[in-house]
């Protein structure tokens, strides 16, 4: 018993550990290869303009994040705003392409903060039973603009994200359905996508206090 006990325990240590180190694994891993594109793509075109023996391993990365940072500054000049957007109503044109630019540019604007929209709200949906409820993030609440019969007033778009896998769906629910919550956007996509296992472990002290005071005695007697 006592064996069964102590490798059980090292699994959970080793779980416990594992789910610690992964996430910093892969953002390492992500931010590495995203490295590597910068340093292949931009160092084949300062080893083009730099003279020979010029170049230094690493230069490729650092240009560019500083072409990524004038990016964002250039694109709030006037001229430069209207060519991006003639560039992307040209791309908005191309099939295919435009349902894949357009839903990336959506997703990217709306968990970036940088879309106007008085809906970025948390909720918590309820769906049938009062007492089991969804957490989702409202996507649309003004459907002045959309096909007759989509929605009115009284009707709000809400993505509900699913759980351990990139994805989810939207549904079309009235305003009484939903309940907002205090919660960024950023950490309510952790809880729905981790199963809320991003929630805070009860310390030991607190989970000794909650327990009934019996069982305690009964361990203790055992």
């Amino acid at each position: 018993m006592a064996k069964v006990i102590e490798k059980t325990s090292i699994y959970k240590i080793f779980l416990k550990g594992l789910l610690a180190i992964l996430p910093l694994f892969i953002t390492i891993y992500l931010v590495v290869k995203l490295g590597k594109w910068f340093e292949s793509t931009f160092g084949v075109i300062l080893r083009w303009i730099l003279p020979v023996n010029w170049y230094i391993p690493g230069m490729g990365v650092v240009l560019g994040v500083i072409l990524i940072l004038l990016m964002g500054l250039i694109i709030q000049v006037w001229f430069v705003r209207k060519t991006w957007k003639w560039i992307e109503s040209f791309l908005e044109k191309i099939p295919l392409v435009k349902e894949i630019y357009g839903s990336l540019k959506q997703l990217a604007q709306y968990l970036g903060g940088t879309q106007k929209s008085s809906s970025n709200q948390v909720v918590m949906v309820t769906m049938g039973d009062p007492d089991t409820r969804l957490l989702g993030l409202v996507t649309r609440s003004d459907f002045s603009d959309a096909p007759e019969g989509m929605g009115n007033n009284e009707t709000v778009a809400v993505y509900l994200p699913w759980s351990y896998q990139v994805g989810g769906f939207t549904v079309y629910i009235p305003r009484s359905k939903i309940k907002p919550i205090n919660m960024k956007t950023e950490e309510a996509l952790r809880w729905a996508i981790t199963g809320a296992v991003s929630a805070k472990e009860p310390d030991i002290s607190e989970k000794e206090e909650t327990e009934p005071k019996e069982t305690r005695e009964g361990d203790k007697n055992k």
